[in-house]
């Protein structure tokens, strides 16, 4: 199946999920998340909202501000080929929604900050495989914020892990050479390592 396809076919599975299903597979994820070490020594961390049956990471913010982490949320850079900015969510951020209509903080140039300052990521995806290859949308966002770790010998920071249902894992995805792989998948019943 090409790739257009399979972003179809997960997508429509995903929102087929039920509001009870979407709750308990964010917090299923979230208690896999929380007890691993890559959380516990993280101080900033990057998430997204959840949106078109995406797992949600809701439950996985309550807890990292309950443990005094910064979060933040990447928003679309406005210089065309550029990949996405993050800025720090807190509780008084107000919000407005992209060219997507997905909703992302409003902010001035001072607090952006770079990729490479988070210590984690919490990595959306369409559809990921066993070796934890990953399908975005298909922007390329990611890779391009991201593409200065292919460049590393060892990864320091961040650590790129991706979140999804179990449900958006196929057998195998061919990566493209500008791909940035994740250092980790995790959905309701697993924690997914590459192989």
């Amino acid at each position: 199946m090409d790739v257009p396809s399979i972003r179809t076919q997960i997508r429509k599975q995903r929102c087929a999920l039920s509001s009870t299903e979407l709750a308990l597979h964010g917090s299923a994820v979230c208690e896999f998340i929380i007890k691993q070490n890559f959380y516990l020594n993280s101080s900033r961390l990057a998430i997204y909202l959840p949106v078109d049956g995406e797992i949600s990471s809701l439950a996985l913010v309550e807890h990292a501000r309950r443990h005094d982490k910064k979060i933040y949320l990447p928003v679309l850079s406005p210089i065309a080929g550029h990949g996405l900015w993050f800025v720090e969510w807190t509780t008084d951020t107000i919000f407005r929604p992209n060219r997507f209509g997905i909703p992302e903080p409003k902010y001035s140039s001072k607090e952006i900050i770079p990729a490479n300052n988070l210590d984690l990521v919490i990595t959306p995806l369409v559809a990921f495989d066993p070796h934890c290859h990953r399908i975005g949308m298909g922007g390329g966002y990611y890779d391009r914020t991201f593409g200065f770790l292919l460049a590393r010998q060892y990864w320091i920071k961040p650590k790129l892990i991706g979140i999804a249902h179990e449900i958006q894992k196929i057998q195998q995805i061919m990566p493209e050479v500008w791909d940035v792989p994740l250092q980790g998948v995790i959905t309701e019943r697993c924690f997914y390592l590459p192989q």
